[in-house]
């Protein structure tokens, strides 16, 4: 593999996305298709680094947007776990759009 290429998980190193961006899209993607459910523990930062060949700030950066964004909660110590997707109930009738 040339440096500047897909990393071992698809990461473009020059895609002009940052780094920390595409790990947190692929966070998102593994939650939307379940390889994370509600309440799980994400793998330690290290173990993610290595998976995705970045530094561990990098994986960090990605983990603090996504707290930001109300996917993830970190709590010191315990590790990073996936919050609960709240589901709105309404009825939806014929003329709802």
């Amino acid at each position: 593999m040339k440096v500047g290429q897909l990393s071992a998980d698809g990461i473009e190193r020059r895609s002009g996305v940052s780094l920390w961006r595409q790990i947190a899209d692929k966070i998102l993607y593994a939650i939307a298709i379940g390889d994370f459910t509600e309440n799980a523990a994400l793998p330690p930062e290290v173990a993610l680094a290595e998976r995705y060949g970045v530094n561990r700030h990098t994986v960090r950066n990605a983990i603090s947007a996504l707290v930001r964004e109300g996917v993830l909660r970190a709590e010191q110590g315990r590790g990073t776990f996936v919050l609960s997707r709240k589901r709105l109930s309404y009825p939806i009738g014929a003329r709802t759009r």
